[in-house]
């Protein structure tokens, strides 16, 4: 949801400008049956690794272990940036970390469709809608998506069906802020309103 005009970059003031969660998933099946074992120590709000090496430490606003469920996640992250955006914020969540980390998993879940599984995206999807529904009908509020992949800090287009739209530049301006010029925009009515298979990123060359 864009913000409103002359409200580019503005931040909840409530929440800070920038908030770090950590999230730590579970050994795979190759790690437990390599015989490896869990190396962290954690606390609500920080980790510590240990190694031979040393102990290194690190402290976040929140940290979420290995049992922690999706609603847990989403609650804490997702739920108060709906609000923030109902009140005119511009808001941003992205996931961080390595390849195997569990970024597709917590983000978009192991299946949208179940109730348990689902990940911020489709939650924070159904979030914002309910809160359309839910405020005052004399406003009117306009949804638009877009998709893209940043890979090689090349910016594709996912919704571009002729695939054309693969390096697309990132400009500024007073009114929308900081945007993706020519990148696809999709109005959509509810949180499945967009195609499925549009959605789907191709595999990484």
């Amino acid at each position: 949801m864009s913000a409103g005009p002359g409200s580019p970059g503005r931040a909840s003031p409530e929440r800070g400008n920038v908030r770090v969660v950590c999230r730590v998933r579970p050994q795979n099946q190759i790690e437990v049956d390599r015989g490896g074992t869990p190396c962290v120590s954690l606390s609500d709000t920080s980790i510590q690794i240990v190694t031979e090496d040393g102990d290194t430490s690190f402290t976040f606003d929140h940290v979420f272990g290995q049992d922690s469920k999706q609603r847990e996640v989403f609650d804490y992250v997702a739920a108060p940036t709906v609000a923030d955006v109902m009140s005119g914020y511009n808001a941003t969540i992205f996931a961080y970390g390595q390849t195997g980390s569990g970024k597709t998993f917590t983000m978009e879940g192991a299946d949208i469709d179940d109730g348990e599984l689902r990940g911020v995206i489709p939650r924070t999807a159904d979030a914002l809608f309910q809160a359309i529904a839910d405020a005052d009908a004399s406003i009117e509020f306009v949804v638009k998506v877009s998709y893209v992949e940043i890979y090689c800090e090349k910016i594709r287009d996912l919704l571009d069906e002729y695939r054309t739209k693969v390096n697309l530049p990132i400009r500024e301006d007073r009114q929308k802020g900081v945007y993706i010029s020519g990148v696809t925009e999709e109005y959509i009515t509810g949180p499945g309103a967009s195609p499925k298979s549009k959605l789907e990123p191709e595999p990484k060359p």
